[in-house]
């Protein structure tokens, strides 16, 4: 029954129809084939159809190529008559600039080797430098402490904290990028400064009322005590450690440099004085050889004297 089988005998199937079906079978039979056999034409049709338009399309195709080749076989020659003006060119610039070539190539060797002469003949100086930076406590923050009227201008510059009054709250807006360091002198400055919603850090001076305007102060606050350089007996090492004892997070000595040739000396002795622990039997200091020209040794139990007292107490008389 499979018409589409390589072993259909249609003979065979014809007479078992005959004597099989009834007349209603048959004319159903009849009718289903020629519905298929007309179904087949038209696909036929259409198939090639279809082909013979894509044979067209193909053939207009090849014929289009072949046009845009003749066409464009001027412009190829253009583009390798420019290709080889371009060698030419090249080649030409070669010959002209080749000396001179060589000749910046010498000179920036020599360049180098001037670059590196000229590290070696300041490595004295760098060295210098870095071991005097050696003798300061790490990074030194720009803390600007001048007129109101400046504020403004010395944050723009970079300063990353400002130094302000009580009476200088309504100004502090001025100063919103940089930390704020809020200098009170009493209990009721402190109470003022606190009220306003200020509370991070305060510059105190080491005076008679210190310990109660560090009472004053929230809990979790930097506090920074003022001290004068270069006391009597070196007295501002010992207030120091008071003031550490009482609360204070922070010492500020003030002119501990002033650009003469004690600034460093007298640095390292400050911060050695105040952050290391002597001991109690040898008295050892940590001051190191770019100071005092050895790496440590015994300290002495009396007050350092420097030229720059002697020269102010000079000056006073």
């Amino acid at each position: 029954d499979d018409l589409d089988s390589p072993y259909f005998d249609a003979d065979a199937h014809t007479n078992q129809l005959v004597h099989e079906s009834s007349v209603h079978d048959l004319l159903e039979t009849e009718e289903r084939l020629a519905l298929q056999v007309r179904t087949l034409d038209s696909t036929m049709q259409t198939l090639v159809y279809e082909n013979y338009s894509k044979f067209i399309d193909a053939t207009d195709a090849i014929r289009s190529i072949g046009v845009s080749v003749q066409a464009n076989d001027e412009g190829l020659a253009k583009l390798a008559s420019g290709m080889h003006t371009i060698d030419e060119q090249s080649r030409a610039v070669e010959d002209a600039l080749g000396g001179l070539r060589d000749q910046v190539a010498e000179k920036l060797r020599v360049k180098r080797l001037l670059t590196r002469l000229d590290a070696l003949l300041k490595l004295p100086a760098t060295l210098k430098q870095q071991i005097a930076a050696g003798n300061f406590p790490g990074p030194c923050p720009v803390i600007f402490n001048g007129p109101e009227e400046d504020l403004e201008e010395a944050v723009a510059a970079g300063a990353t904290a400002v130094v302000l009054g009580a009476e200088s709250i309504t100004k502090a807006k001025n100063a919103e990028s940089a930390e704020i360091i809020w200098k009170a002198t009493t209990q009721e400055e402190v109470a003022a400064i606190v009220e306003a919603g200020y509370e991070s850090a305060f510059l105190i001076a080491a005076n008679d009322e210190i310990n109660s305007i560090i009472e004053a102060i929230p809990q979790g606050a930097a506090i920074i005590a003022v001290l004068e350089a270069m006391q009597e007996e070196n007295e501002e090492i010992e207030e120091a450690k008071e003031l550490k004892t009482a609360g204070c997070t922070s010492v500020l000595v003030k002119k501990s440099c002033v650009g003469d040739g004690e600034d460093i000396e007298y640095a390292a002795f400050i911060v050695d004085g105040i952050t290391k622990k002597k001991s109690s039997q040898f008295n050892m200091t940590g001051l190191t050889g770019s100071t005092n020209g050895h790496f440590g040794g015994v300290a002495s139990s009396v007050g350092r004297t420097w030229l720059r007292m002697k020269r102010n107490n000079g000056e006073q008389n």
